[in-house]
């Protein structure tokens, strides 16, 4: 199973000796968007945190996003909240349609709860997935 990478799960593996990602790593392919390395980058305050979120992003593979993938994600967000009733962040605009668009599991955490009621293909931990 190859995984979309949420921003929390690359937090994790900065910050703790066992993470999702190492796991996940060993499991599949891992992707994450431009959006996730944006949200990374931004949160760091040191040469040496940069340095480590270098070393994670290049790890996995980075999807980027053009004018082609907006109309797709939109139309993917209006039937989300057409069935659940629930508005979509852009931030979960891009990543449930580049998951959707890209056949990828996402891999999150933080979020896990919101993807399932929103009925996205999502797991917490690369070993469910096996």
């Amino acid at each position: 199973m190859d995984f979309l990478v949420e921003t929390d799960i690359f937090v994790e593996y900065l910050t703790t000796p066992a993470s999702t990602l190492r796991s996940a790593l060993t499991h599949g392919v891992c992707y994450t968007t431009f959006n996730n390395a944006l949200e990374l980058f931004r949160a760091v305050t040191s040469t040496e945190e940069e340095e480590a979120v270098q070393r994670a992003l290049m790890s996995v593979r980075l999807l980027g996003l053009n004018w082609r993938n907006a109309r797709p994600f939109a139309e993917t967000a209006r039937r989300i909240e057409a069935a659940t009733g629930k508005h979509l962040s852009e931030h979960e605009m891009v990543m449930i349609g580049m998951a959707e668009m890209s056949k990828l599991t996402i891999l999150t955490k933080r979020n896990y709860d919101r993807y399932r009621e929103l009925g996205v293909a999502v797991i917490n931990s690369a070993e469910r997935s096996l």
